[in-house]
């Protein structure tokens, strides 16, 4: 488990006001196609999809040479799922959150709000005392984290860990769950025949099912640069960075 400032609290406000009016718009105007993914929890979810993938790139980049350095030498990785949590006295759950790991491979909690009075909503991190086995509450707790605003934490999503009940004030954070990538291979160029690499995050469009497809547009920079074009030219369809393969000629 390791903890560090990425950002200025004055910018992580910044972000946490936007995070809110982006919802508020969503929820105002639903016409409006402002994706719109509310959890199981209340809150705010796919916040890739949602505008803020360049935030997240950002993160990614903050964290890469501590990743790089202590967790997963030479891997590279990206973060493919994001989400807000906001911690309240009075909110549903609040004393109930449970042990759990995460469904990623690392895990970046980053503090974006405190209130000044805020008591509580820790993280506990755990050791499990056998392979396979649920740590328990308070015997196999080894570290506690008092979160910063501006401070990520940065974990493996196997490492057990809970949060604790929040007891005065309020908090939140966002959430970035992220992936190891693929051992790095030659980046597809325009004009490449192209199919689906195992494991695609995106596996409809017009690759699905094994299709071929030409590579007709890499814009260099978004999540989904790529664009092929079905082998007619009839149809086309965005994919991510590592989505691809090239087809040998």
């Amino acid at each position: 488990v390791f903890s560090f400032a990425v950002f200025a609290p004055a910018f992580c406000q910044q972000v946490w006001e936007e995070l809110h009016h982006y919802e508020a718009a969503a929820v105002a105007d639903p016409q409006a196609g402002l994706p719109l993914r509310i959890r199981h929890d209340g809150n705010l979810g796919d916040l890739q999809d949602c505008g803020f993938a360049p935030l997240l790139r950002v993160l990614e980049d903050a964290v890469r040479p501590l990743v790089s350095a202590r967790l997963a030498e030479g891997a590279g990785f990206e973060v493919n799922h994001a989400f807000l949590t906001r911690n309240y006295v009075g909110r549903d759950g609040n004393a109930t959150f449970k042990i759990h790991r995460d469904k990623s491979d690392l895990t970046l909690n980053l503090c974006l709000h405190a209130s000044a009075d805020v008591e509580g909503s820790t993280v506990g991190f755990y050791e499990s005392p056998g392979e396979g086995e649920v740590p328990e509450e308070p015997r196999d707790r080894r570290y506690t984290h008092a979160h910063q605003v501006g401070h990520v934490v940065v974990h493996t999503g196997g490492s057990w860990h809970k949060t604790d009940p929040i007891t005065r004030g309020t908090r939140g954070s966002l959430i970035a769950w992220a992936r190891f990538l693929p051992e790095a291979s030659e980046r597809p160029v325009v004009g490449d025949t192209v199919m689906l690499a195992p494991n695609p995050r995106t596996a409809t469009g017009v690759l699905a099912g094994g299709a071929a497809g030409i590579l007709v547009h890499d814009d260099g920079v978004s999540r989904q640069p790529f664009r092929v074009a079905s082998l007619d030219g009839a149809e086309d369809s965005y994919y991510h960075s590592h989505d691809l393969v090239v087809v040998p000629r």
